[in-house]
């Protein structure tokens, strides 16, 4: 219900989405069947400090408010005693994504390119973050919810496991886009953590997924898409 921004924005949204997600969970406790809850969380708001590649045992320190809001989500889920299953998304793409804030740089740069203009990237490039296709997500939800005999309450890393930089992704952008565009670097706004990635080991042993598309190929799948969307 909430994104980064309305997190940031909307502290009535965020108390809404708590409230919507206590009921829901507390229905499915009470209920007579039996459940397995899968709580679609952010591994790149949740983690926080300066051990990356973060892995499920690590102490959550969110980064922001949006982390600290699927954090809450993610007690809620845990203090309830329905087996749930949490998967702690990377930074998510593909086509679909949108141009707004809060939803991540891919959308907005490959638009960009698309319309002829520069790249902006806030600092020096070199931040570091993990982003993995939404196809992939889209299996990890699936072989999640597919589970016949989940733990009472198990925390697994979804993303590509590979660190990239800023830098980094503007050029494979441009590769893929065939472009020439600029890379504007602006003043670092100063909120941003250095790196943020996820260790997905975990994620092979108990859901037998992996991601299977590169950057490289999940950019030029969104790439296509961007240049037929508004």
């Amino acid at each position: 219900m909430i994104t980064p921004a309305t997190a940031e924005e909307s502290p009535e949204a965020v108390s809404a989405e708590r409230s919507a997600f206590s009921e829901l969970v507390t229905s499915l406790a009470n209920s007579p069947r039996d459940h397995h809850l899968v709580v679609m969380s952010s591994g790149g708001t949740v983690y926080g400090g300066n051990d990356a590649p973060y892995v499920e045992t690590d102490v959550p320190q969110p980064v922001n408010r949006y982390g600290a809001a699927k954090l809450a989500l993610e007690n809620i889920a845990h203090g309830s005693g329905v087996p749930t299953t949490v998967l702690r998304v990377a930074n998510a793409y593909g086509p679909g994504q949108q141009a707004a804030r809060g939803q991540g740089v891919i959308g907005y740069w490959l638009r960009a390119l698309r319309d002829k203009k520069p790249i902006s990237i806030f600092g020096n490039g070199s931040t570091v973050r993990d982003y993995v296709y939404v196809k992939d997500i889209a299996e990890a939800v699936l072989a999640a919810a597919s589970l016949t005999s989940p733990e009472p309450f198990r925390i697994i890393n979804i993303g590509s496991g590979e660190p990239t930089t800023l830098t980094q992704l503007a050029r494979l952008c441009l590769d893929v886009a065939g472009a020439d565009s600029a890379i504007k670097y602006q003043e670092n706004r100063g909120f941003d953590t250095p790196a943020n990635w996820l260790d997905v080991r975990a994620a092979l042993d108990y859901l037998n997924w992996e991601p299977t598309v590169t950057l490289r190929d999940g950019l030029k799948l969104t790439w296509e898409w961007v240049q037929t969307a508004d």
